[in-house]
């Protein structure tokens, strides 16, 4: 069934901002699921606190609850592409929706913690095409002039969330009602159906589909006044280019290292110890001299606002100094935060040092990794293998997100927490080396231009020099003459 777009035929379908109408409400469609994305995150870190009083938990035990949305989010990334491609980006963030609702909900209702588990294992099927889904509905529906922008607004959503939880579990902390703290992601669930359902899918999927004539009416509602055949055309050219949507595409050439970045970027993500922060900083506030568990979640959600600002930060920078300055800054601060958290852990009683280190990570990772993986993820790979490559890059995340998960606790208890930040800082350096070699510069570019990058083993076709308008000639002879 064609989905019915309705926009004014006159340049009211144009804001204040530059950006037509119904661009805003698509990114605003997709930021709700990132909201309720970042919520789930936050969330089970203060729930832990409780459950483990009140099911008589191990260390293993809450890492088998806490990755077990990871395990079903690394399921999800891997068939996410082929469902976006099957049934659209639209109708894939709606089902999402609906079933982040109902696991949210269900959460609260578990006896046991094999019971939570497995609800959230369904939960993560859910994320895990989320995660893919939604970045690609902004990055086909939005302009190149502020595509990265609208892309980080979707960490920014998700970091929102994020706060939102730890402040829902201090406010819920005294009565250890760790049911409602998961429980409540089932409202903005809902509510993120009623802002998706009246939107258009994008013209990429349009055209795969081959249905050129909503194509053309979508980029016209997105872009008003422009004539959208140029832009069709380009679309078209890309998505005949690579040949079919699969998996083999990126294992040999002339695709071979997008594939390996794709696998490493996402993997690098996780292994440099984001969600160490982020499901276990009350613990880590704990261990390192906050008293009460109310007192370590309002730590925690201080520190996520100090998060949430260096995102919003990203967000204004990334279209002006580009995608691979933004990332690098964001991982050196990570591999200074690392080294900060070992020394704290070394000394002991640290509260104030070790407080730094976790809310200096969050700013190098919200202000780096976070903002722009989303970026990456939408923007690294040519249409006909776009959807499989953020697939492929979300799996590679989520892979390194059970790693993690199941790692930091254990190995906190076993090796301590200046070892563990060691192995960290190790991976960050890494990071850092591996994004100046393999990250392309995509600030300014076409989505359909990715493709020519990697065919020519990493380097961009030298675009022909701009010829100066007649009129830009004539201002600078009168400005000579004055």
């Amino acid at each position: 069934m064609n989905e019915q777009l309705r926009v004014p035929a006159t340049t009211s379908a144009v804001t204040r901002s530059g950006l037509s109408r119904v661009t805003l409400r698509i990114v605003a469609g997709a930021l709700m699921v990132g909201f309720v994305y970042g919520y789930d995150q936050g969330s089970i870190a203060g729930a832990a606190l409780f459950l483990t009083a009140q099911f008589g938990l191990t260390p293993f035990d809450i890492s088998v609850i806490v990755t077990a949305v990871p395990v079903g989010t690394f399921a999800g990334a891997i068939v996410a592409g082929k469902v976006t491609n099957r049934i659209g980006r639209k109708r894939s963030i709606m089902a999402i929706a609906v079933g982040f609702a109902v696991f949210s909900a269900l959460q609260g209702f578990a006896v046991d913690m094999w019971t939570l588990a497995a609800v959230r294992m369904g939960l993560g099927l859910v994320v895990g095409i989320s995660l893919v889904a939604a970045p690609q509905f902004i990055a086909e529906s939005t302009t190149t002039r502020v595509r990265g922008s609208a892309l980080v607004s979707f960490q920014i959503a998700g970091a929102v969330g994020l706060v939102v939880s730890y402040l829902v579990s201090v406010a819920l902390a005294p009565g250890e009602n760790w049911r409602l703290i998961l429980g409540l992601a089932a409202i903005p669930g809902v509510l993120a159906v009623f802002v998706l359902r009246p939107l258009p899918d994008t013209p990429h999927w349009y055209l795969a589909k081959g249905r050129r004539s909503d194509a053309a009416r979508v980029l016209r509602a997105v872009e008003p006044g422009d004539d959208p055949e140029t832009h069709l055309g380009r679309i078209e050219e890309d998505l005949k280019s690579v040949g079919s949507d699969t998996y083999k595409q990126l294992l040999k050439p002339p695709m071979r290292r997008a594939g390996i970045f794709a696998v490493g970027l996402g993997l690098l993500v996780q292994v440099t110890g984001i969600n160490a922060i982020v499901y276990y900083s009350p613990a880590i506030l704990t261990d390192i001299g906050f008293g009460s568990a109310q007192g370590a979640l309002l730590g925690s959600a201080v520190l996520q606002m100090i998060g949430l600002a260096a995102v919003c930060v990203a967000f204004l920078v990334v279209d002006r100094w580009g995608r691979r300055p933004v990332l690098m800054s964001g991982i050196t601060v990570m591999i200074v935060a690392n080294a900060v958290l070992m020394i704290a852990f070394t000394i002991g009683d640290a509260k104030f040092l070790g407080a730094v280190g976790v809310a200096l990570f969050l700013i190098g990772f919200q202000f780096g990794y976070g903002a722009l993986v989303w970026v990456y993820a939408a923007e690294s790979l040519p249409a006909q293998l776009r959807a499989v490559g953020a697939s492929v890059l979300m799996a590679a995340d989520l892979f390194g997100n059970i790693v993690v998960g199941i790692f930091f606790p254990n190995a906190m208890a076993a090796m301590g927490g200046t070892a563990t930040f060691g192995l960290f800082l190790v991976m960050s350096v890494i990071a850092l080396a591996f994004i100046a070699k393999l990250a392309p510069e995509v600030k300014g570019r076409q989505l359909e231009e990715i493709r020519e990058y990697w065919e020519r083993g990493g380097r961009w076709a030298q675009r022909p020099e701009r010829r100066p308008a007649q009129s830009e000639v004539d201002s600078r002879t009168r400005s000579s003459d004055g």
